[in-house]
């Protein structure tokens, strides 16, 4: 999520409009999609998105594909990640009580995704949006849905710690 790309990505768009100052169109990091197994998780990853609505997790309005093939999500615009937030903070360091309040309102939109049956599977400072002073989990690339009449399977996702 680096907002300083938008422009560069935008060219990259087929309808060549500016929809507002509140979203932003992100070009797929994967490439072109060519084989079903990428477009099936591609779409996972959009179905997960749409179905979620909670000030917590960041709006996906919708998507396109550009001429070469690679698919663009719509989004909503976050201020930028909390990594950046948290460490290139140029006003006053966050109090305890604002920390606090970051962390409550990532687990509620946590609370939310689980309970409408889906785990993010890589949640990190990189995939949490600031949004006027609130967070957004972003990036369900990862994400699955929980079929409950399943039993639990172990499986390893997220990003690697470095």
């Amino acid at each position: 999520y680096r907002p300083f790309r938008y422009q560069v990505n935008y060219k990259k768009l087929p309808q060549g409009i500016i929809l507002g100052s509140e979203t932003a169109s992100t070009v797929s990091s994967r490439g072109v999609y060519k084989f079903p197994v990428e477009r099936k998780a591609m779409q996972r990853e959009i179905d997960i998105q749409k179905s979620l609505h909670h000030p917590n997790c960041l709006n996906l309005y919708g998507m396109s594909v550009t001429p070469k093939g690679t698919p663009a999500l719509l989004m909503e615009l976050g201020d930028g990640c909390l990594t950046d937030y948290t460490t290139k903070q140029t006003k006053p360091r966050l109090s305890n009580q604002q920390k606090c309040q970051i962390i409550l309102e990532i687990a509620q939109g946590l609370e939310y995704i689980h309970s409408k049956g889906c785990i993010h599977r890589d949640i990190k400072l990189d995939n949490i949006l600031m949004k006027d002073g609130h967070p957004k989990i972003a990036d369900f690339g990862l994400a699955r849905s929980i079929d409950p009449s399943r039993s639990m399977e172990i499986s390893f996702a997220g990003s690697p710690v470095l």
